[in-house]
């Protein structure tokens, strides 16, 4: 329960945006995790250390530290049967999102191939993790100038967030602008600007009229 209660504090610092508190309450974890003797605790809990010191640090611009939190996590699982396969899904995120962050695009688009495979092993309840998955393929796809193939991933991730969230949710306007952006390039404006206007409608809705989102849909 105190192992849980560190955690739990080291997100809450996290969504804060209090990046350096987070870690400093995670090597917390880590030294009780060290100390951990109960059977079956230990195996769960370290990789979920592990993953969340490395998405903090990536959020912190520290990429290498991120990858290597990740690697512990990735190790840790693989070591133990007592670990939920989907955190396998996690680990695999994240290489795709440091590879994404080094250039290697088509690298990171074969990571996240493999985490919708992990994905589709374990059932239903992770559509929203699909999206996202999908999202991030259609942005790497951009930057391979592969638009075609960017819309139908955006598309995917539509469906998904529709699915779940509803059709007025505004996590869709991240998802209209950039499958805008492929319109764009593929020379096919009007089907872009109405995404855009989409995009803009969603979050004029629910953040209002002042918002950093609605003045970057205004400049595309």
């Amino acid at each position: 329960e105190r192992i849980n209660g560190v955690l739990g504090l080291a997100s809450i610092a996290d969504k804060l945006g209090n990046h350096p508190r987070a870690l400093k309450v995670l090597e917390e974890a880590d030294e009780l995790l060290t100390r951990e003797k109960i059977e079956g605790c230990v195996p769960c809990l370290k990789p979920e250390a592990s993953l969340r010191r490395g998405s903090i640090q990536r959020k912190s611009g520290d990429y290498e530290a991120s990858l290597k939190s990740h690697v512990d996590a990735d190790r840790h699982i693989k070591s133990s049967t007592a670990v939920p396969p989907i955190k396998k899904f996690e680990v695999i995120v994240g290489y795709a999102l440091y590879n994404e962050r080094k250039g290697e695009y088509q690298r990171a688009i074969d990571y996240l191939q493999q985490s919708l495979k992990i994905i589709d092993q374990h059932g239903s309840g992770n559509e929203l993790k699909k999206a996202t998955v999908y999202s991030v393929m259609g942005a790497n796809l951009y930057r391979l100038t592969k638009f075609k193939e960017a819309v139908e991933h955006y598309k995917k991730a539509q469906d998904l967030t529709i699915f779940v969230l509803g059709e007025e949710n505004p996590e869709l306007g991240l998802i209209y602008s950039e499958m805008a952006k492929s319109y764009q390039r593929l020379k096919q404006h009007e089907r872009a600007l109405k995404l855009l206007y989409k995009a803009l409608e969603l979050e004029t809705k629910s953040y209002g009229d002042v918002h950093p989102a609605l003045a970057i849909r205004y400049n595309n």
